[in-house]
Formats: C-alpha cells, sequence, structure tokens
C-alpha cells in the first residue's frame, strides 16, 4: 500500500530561498508532502506553537544549514532553526540534517558577520554533527542528497505515514477480517482439543478392561457366547470405522470374529441383534462412534456409522505400534 510522508525542513528563509525551492521540488517528486515555515513568523510566539504542532504530525524532519544562525530568542538565546531542531529531536521525530561543506565560499550577506552570533552558530553546528548529517554545496547536489537520504532514512526508520481514505477502509476491513480469522483458528483448535479428549460423564460407564457378553447363534449348530473387554472391542470394531462401516458390516466382523476364533472357522455364526445394540449403544454412549455424515444414494437402505475424534484418539492408543525402548 502505497504511503505518503509529511516532511518538516528547517532551515533559515532569506539565505537559502533556493535551496529551499529545490528541496521542496524533490520532495513532491517523491510523493512526500513538504512543510515549512514559510508562512509563519517564527518570532511570535504563538505561531512558535503552530510549529511546534506541525512538527508533532510530521513523520521526518530536514535540517539545511548553511551560513546564518537565523531569528534569535531572547528567553533561550538559541535561534529559532536551532529550537524547531532540539524540539525534533526531543519527541522522538526521525531528522537528518544537511551543512554546508564551506562557509567561507559563501558571499557576505549569506554569512553571519556578528562574532558572537557566529560562534552560536558553530556551537549548533557541532551539536548537529552528534547526529545524523550530510554535507552539500550547490541547491541541485542539496536536493540530491535530500532525497537519497530520506529514501534511506525511511527504510531504516519506517513512520504511520498518510494513506488514502478508501485504502484506509480497506486496510482496516483487513485488518477485522485477519482479527476474526485468527479468533476462528482459535476456536477450532479449542473445538478440536474437546473433541479429542475423553468426554466427560462416562467414569460410571463400562469400558476399558471392562467385559460384555456377546451372544452369538447358528441354525445348525445353536448360540454360544464369549465375553470381550470394551478395548478388544474397540481394536476389532475401530479400524472399520476410520472411514464408515454399515452396521451389516459390523455385524459380519463381529460374527466372523467369534466363528474363527471360537468355533474353528466352521459353520455359519451370527451375533444377535440384542447384542450388537448393546455394543453400538454403549460405544455411542462413550462417544467413541457416531453416525457418518457421508451422503448416499437413496436406494441404500444401510446405516452407516464412524469414528468420533476421540474414537481415533482412542483407537491409536491401542493400536499404534510404539518403539522398543
Amino acid at each position: 500500500m502505497e504511503k505518503k510522508y509529511q516532511v518538516f525542513v528547517s532551515s533559515t528563509y532569506e539565505d537559502l530561498q533556493e535551496e529551499r525551492k529545490k528541496v521542496m521540488e524533490a520532495l513532491l517528486q517523491m510523493n512526500c508532502f513538504p512543510v515549512g515555515m514559510e508562512y509563519f513568523n517564527a518570532s511570535d510566539e504563538s505561531q512558535w506553537d503552530v510549529i511546534k504542532s506541525l512538527i508533532d504530525e510530521c513523520d521526518y524532519y530536514v535540517l539545511i544549514v548553511a551560513g546564518r544562525y537565523g531569528s534569535i530568542e531572547e528567553a533561550t538565546g538559541k535561534s529559532y532553526t536551532q529550537k524547531e531542531y532540539e524540539y525534533a529531536e526531543s519527541i522522538g521525530v526521525p531528522t537528518i540534517a544537511f551543512l554546508h561543506k564551506s562557509i567561507s565560499s559563501l558571499p557576505k550577506g549569506k554569512t553571519e558577520s556578528d562574532p558572537s552570533v557566529e560562534a552560536r552558530l558553530e556551537a549548533f553546528k557541532s551539536e548537529v554533527k552528534k547526529h545524523l548529517c550530510k554535507f552539500w554545496d550547490t541547491s541541485d547536489s542539496l536536493a540530491s542528497q535530500v532525497v537519497l537520504s530520506l529514501n534511506n532514512l525511511i527504510k531504516t526508520k519506517p513512520r504511520t505515514g498518510w494513506i488514502k481514505a478508501d485504502q484506509t477502509a480497506s486496510l482496516e476491513a483487513n485488518s477485522e477480517i485477519l482479527k476474526l480469522r485468527k479468533e476462528i483458528d482459535e476456536y477450532k483448535k479449542k473445538i478440536y482439543q474437546y473433541e479429542i479428549s475423553e468426554p466427560k460423564g462416562i467414569d460410571d460407564l463400562a469400558q476399558g478392561n471392562d467385559t460384555i457378553a456377546l451372544l452369538f447363534y447358528s441354525q445348525l449348530k445353536g448360540t454360544g457366547e464369549v465375553e470381550l473387554t470394551w478395548n478388544n472391542m474397540i481394536s476389532l470394531l475401530a479400524p472399520l470405522l476410520i472411514v464408515e462401516c454399515s452396521e451389516v458390516n459390523l455385524k459380519r466382523a463381529l460374527s466372523e470374529f467369534y466363528k474363527i476364533n471360537y468355533r474353528g472357522g466352521s459353520g455359519a455364526w451370527f451375533i444377535s441383534e440384542e447384542s450388537f445394540q448393546s455394543v453400538k449403544v454403549q460405544m455411542m454412549a462413550l462417544g467413541i462412534i457416531q453416525e457418518s455424515a457421508r451422503i448416499h444414494s437413496t436406494a441404500d437402505t444401510n446405516v452407516y456409522w464412524s469414528l468420533t475424534p476421540w474414537g481415533k484418539t482412542l483407537l491409536f492408543r491401542l493400536k499404534a505400534i510404539r518403539k522398543q525402548p
């Protein structure tokens, strides 16, 4: 998103009109908003408050110093240019100064004739040199230096800047969307953690190594009964339910298990409907299975079941192969 920056340009005025004009033009070409004191009388105390407020609103501060010190405030003995610079530094506005390379090359009208004022100027320049500053000799070189240095300052010390109102609305909307997405993700994590955790309120239900008696029958060989733990039951049926499994196939799996392990693999054995319903209801009560959400054709009259997230967690605990110690 394109940003525009407000830049305060501070300098003495009468001796640097051409230089200020070049710098202002260069800033405009950078899509920056130059702000200066051209239209303010800095010696007026009320206008000084206005200038401070302008510096408060600016993103960056540019100081240009040549051979003049500028108007001096009696109370502090400092020029208003120096006051502006020190104020910008004090409130943390990124500043960069540009000092003239050779004061001796300037015409007399653009240098200080009073030795005491010249000494104040030199003292001010000494303070400025302790911070970020560059040197210039012509208005064109000054403008080029400002562009290069300000671009670097924008990269190293990014500021809020200004953007179009419609872009702001879009940015705010995007920020709100991102915030909502993060909240949704957090809720999803909480829901997932809840789903894979052991359900509450099942402590008094038969489970784990508790047993259940299952009844099987054969048209030729009568009936038979076997006791299995619930962990055995889950280990047997849960792999079939990872995606989904019909009640018909669940009954077949239990019947085959009984025939192979307890009847030597012979005969046709079937689990009783009562036993199967007991197994199904208990696994539902323990939060292990749920009715499948997959859509089937209208011609398919089977009932399908699948594991819940907790059911999968329990299956992995029982069946996953662990590393040997």
